[in-house]
């Protein structure tokens, strides 16, 4: 960095830094447990706003684990009015389940996360996250009978959890079949 005074050269000043941790007060851990492809949500609440003025922070979220994934979301943006506190939803909402048994060596165990929140007195805010998501349960099956040469038509009705095209697979069991 170059500081430049009145009848003088330029000097080059060098600067150093150091990351700090955070304090223990500014650092919440939320544990979610849902069924793949079901929302949780839960809460957790900033600290008072000690000034006079509204703030407005923009959380920041990033899934971990699985990396490139998005399973935790949060509002856009969070106003604080002054002299008070508000609760943050944080959203669990994984696309995947985690490992069911030891023997599943490509699921993760948990899926993690973190929430940072920047404060404009210059604090900051971390909430780690932790998500377990199990195997869905079965919306509905579908069981037909249907007289052998004989068309029917059965509508399967199918929600798309994904924002992109799926492909399905389907299994026909046909039964007394030699």
């Amino acid at each position: 960095m170059h500081c430049t005074f009145e009848d003088h050269d330029p000097l080059r000043l060098p600067l150093a830094g150091a990351s700090m941790d955070q304090p223990d007060d500014a650092v919440y851990e939320l544990q979610f447990q849902t069924e793949v492809r079901k929302e949780h949500v839960q809460k957790f609440i900033l600290p008072v706003n000690p000034t006079d003025r509204d703030w407005i922070v923009i959380p920041q979220v990033k899934t971990e684990t699985p990396n490139g994934e998005r399973y935790f979301f949060c509002p856009d943006e969070v106003v604080v009015p002054a002299g008070q506190s508000v609760e943050i939803d944080v959203i669990y909402r994984p696309l995947a389940m985690t490992k069911v048994d030891e023997d599943d060596k490509y699921r993760p165990e948990k899926h993690t996360g973190t929430v940072f929140i920047a404060t404009p007195d210059g604090k900051a805010i971390v909430c780690r996250v932790e998500g377990v998501s199990s195997s869905p349960t079965l919306d509905q099956q579908i069981t037909r009978e249907i007289p052998c040469k004989y068309a029917q038509l059965v509508p399967v009705p199918i929600k798309n959890w994904m924002d992109v095209r799926q492909k399905f697979k389907v299994v026909l069991d046909v039964e007394g079949q030699d």
